[in-house]
């Protein structure tokens, strides 16, 4: 067991820095496909829509559930998290700052995008 605390003790933070560097070049490289692709296409739509184009329409369509289901799992994902970390502090109605923080998420998600787009970068 010592072996393997000692390779990582070794490698560890190589191995990382060398993952980190892969992951920052897939994102850099989706982006930058993306950017080309509005660039060159203007069309009103989101990913999805190029998805659509490029590929085939059950594409794009499946994508884009795929980010809706995402989106939705992760809100649940967060109001959970806030609601451990209120836990934390005390055990009296642990639910309440949750229901604060959906009602929030919704309130922002109905509001004009130009609205949406300030609130975002707070």
């Amino acid at each position: 067991m010592s072996h393997f605390i000692h390779l990582y003790a070794k490698h560890g933070t190589t191995r990382r820095r060398r993952n980190e560097g892969i992951d920052e070049s897939e994102l850099k490289t989706c982006s930058e496909s993306n950017r080309e692709m509005a660039t060159e296409f203007p069309l009103a739509g989101s990913f999805t829509t190029y998805s659509a184009r490029f590929v085939d329409e059950a594409f794009g369509f499946a994508i884009g559930w795929n980010y809706a289901f995402n989106d939705a799992i992760s809100t649940a994902g967060d109001l959970t998290a806030a609601q451990v970390i209120v836990e934390y502090w005390t055990d009296h109605l642990t639910w309440l700052p949750s229901l604060f923080f959906l009602f929030f998420l919704l309130a922002i998600n109905m509001i004009h995008v130009k609205a949406y787009g300030e609130v975002s970068f707070c």
